[in-house]
């Protein structure tokens, strides 16, 4: 029964006016609606997916089509809203000594989200078959509504003074949000609350950047940048606060003359403040989200490109890159959260922060010309955590067995791709991807282990008309 149906229609309209040389305002009108029904199974007699990926009997049985049972299945019946107003002036003055271009800029925006969902229950016989459904009332597995209506200014001004170019910025946001929940009242362990909330937010973000150029093969850069982001409609109801970060790096960048060859060195480090995360990871639970505290990640990032074809001018290109990353993301503080549907419950202060990889390494090689190219790249990424507490098992903090806790794996895959021009207008291109058909544990969210993408195969037709 599992499918998904969607459908989105999407306006925009923009105008430029130059009064002047020194002078560009843009202005954008745009407004997308999207709205999809993902009809999936939900649970089995009783059981989530976790609950029946890792306790075999009944429901797993039921899956195989060998046992009587009945399949929950849920209509994720959403539907999304966004419009909005943006103009944005570019303006450009100066002397021989300075030169400056201000980008100063006003959006005003709005978004809604509706959620109106039902749970039809299909009766299955012990042979597999399907002998009856029992259709569910609509909105009574899930009727919400929550609205954003944003007011943003900003003004970046981009400073050039012989070698140095400086960029400072700042941006200031004022938010009301709307949450609403026909249904009244949420029972929870303390009781009743109010679903219906409104909120109002005013935050705001400054930053500098800065690039030195030494000289034209070598340039120095850094910037040091704050962030926000806020609450959930919903969220607000729970008293969260916007979470907030600040963020340095510093790094060089190499080019040589013939741009044959680049490379580029990055050191960063950001720390965050009252992150938000959601109290949920498998479609039970809450599905609240909450401040989980701080969490610092610093690293440092190398790429490099050379094009051999390039540089000994061998008539056809000969492209190759190599960038890898080092992370390392850790929480500062326990969790306060002992709900074992949150990734975030038991989490430690020390821990690493799930889904965030210690290393990942891309590199590949090609030939080019303008008649046509074949290219082949590798892509690696080491394991993580899938939950803040840092189990290897299948456990959730409370020691429960759970599918949802654990590791991902570590991986490497190799993709290959082709094009041929036949003309000016058309192009013929294909590819494999994951060429070895390599399986590994990509996610254990939402209901258990989730394997990456399988050998894909692909090709098609290009037209430039």
């Amino acid at each position: 029964f599992d499918n998904i149906k969607s459908e989105q229609k999407q306006t925009s309209l923009r105008w430029s006016i130059s009064p002047t040389d020194d002078l560009d305002v843009i202005t954008t009108l745009y407004q997308t609606n999207f709205k999809r029904n993902w009809y999936k199974l939900n649970s089995l007699n009783g059981d989530n997916l976790s609950q029946v990926i890792e306790t075999p009997g009944l429901s797993q049985d039921c899956m195989k089509g060998t046992a009587a049972c009945e399949l929950k299945v849920r209509a994720n019946n959403r539907k999304y809203y966004t419009q909005g107003l943006e103009s944005v002036g570019y303006f450009r003055f100066g002397s021989d000594n300075v030169q400056h271009e201000i980008m100063a800029g006003i959006r005003l925006h709005q978004d809604e989200i509706t959620r109106f969902q039902w749970e039809d229950i299909y009766t299955q016989a012990t042979n597999g078959t399907i002998t009856g459904i029992t259709p569910g009332i609509p909105g009574d597995a899930g009727n919400r509504f929550q609205e954003t209506k944003a007011l943003a200014l900003f003004v970046q001004d981009t400073i050039e003074t012989g070698a140095w170019t400086i960029t400072p910025g700042v941006r200031y946001e004022t938010l009301d949000q709307t949450s609403e929940d026909p249904k009244g009242t949420l029972q929870s362990a303390g009781g009743t609350k109010d679903r219906d909330g409104k909120n109002s937010f005013n935050v705001s973000a400054y930053g500098v950047g800065a690039a030195y150029q030494f000289s034209e093969q070598w340039t120095g850069f850094g910037g040091l940048h704050t962030g926000y982001s806020t609450p959930s409609p919903r969220g607000t109801r729970a008293g969260l606060d916007p979470e907030s970060s600040i963020a340095f790096e510093i790094g060089t960048r190499h080019s040589n003359v013939q741009q044959a060859f680049a490379a580029e060195s990055t050191i960063f480090y950001t720390a965050f403040e009252d992150l938000i995360v959601t109290d949920n990871v498998g479609g039970t639970g809450t599905g609240d989200d909450e401040n989980f505290g701080e969490v610092d990640t610093f690293g440092i990032e190398f790429a490099l490109q050379y094009d051999a074809g390039l540089a000994n001018n061998w008539g056809i290109n000969n492209p190759s890159y190599l960038s890898a990353t080092y992370t390392n993301a850790e929480q500062k503080n326990d969790s306060t959260s002992t709900d074992a549907e949150s990734i975030f419950s038991f989490g430690k202060a020390g821990n690493a922060v799930p889904y965030i990889p210690k290393f990942t390494l891309s590199l590949g090689s090609g030939v080019e010309t303008k008649k046509w190219g074949a290219f082949i790249s590798g892509n690696y990424v080491s394991e993580t955590y899938t939950s803040a507490n840092n189990v290897d098992n299948q456990v959730n903090g409370a020691g429960e067995p759970d599918a949802r806790y654990g590791k991902t794996d570590s991986y490497f895959t190799t993709d290959i791709s082709v094009f041929y021009r036949i003309n000016e207008t058309v192009k013929l291109f294909g590819g494999v991807q994951n060429l070895f058909d390599e399986e590994y544990i990509v996610s254990r969210q939402p209901h258990g282990a989730r394997g990456g993408l399988p050998q894909f195969v692909y090709a098609g037709v290009e037209m430039d008309l």
